[in-house]
């Protein structure tokens, strides 16, 4: 449980009400369809680009580095695409 100790520097300055921010990705994709036997997909996760929100409890342990956000919940992503061709014989 996070808390306000001097044991994660700077907590209250980032989470004065000891909350981490919502984080809210767009994800679009289309297919195309209107070749006979071909199918095209293109698909773009995290549209806007937006970072994961911070959080210091996390990547702390252990002597490591900071990751700075819930693995669990986040990643380390920006946008990325995927493009995709299914062929039906």
């Amino acid at each position: 449980m996070p808390s306000a100790s001097n044991a994660v520097p700077r907590y209250l300055e980032f989470f004065p009400d000891c909350k981490v921010m919502q984080w809210w990705r767009v994800g679009v994709g289309y297919t195309y369809t209107g070749i006979r036997i071909l199918a095209l997909t293109l698909n773009i996760q995290n549209l806007f680009d937006k970072a994961a929100p911070f959080d210091p409890r996390y990547g702390a342990s252990s002597g490591a580095p900071l990751a700075g956000y819930n693995e669990g919940l986040h990643n380390p992503y920006g946008r990325y695409f995927s493009v995709s061709a299914w062929a039906t014989f």
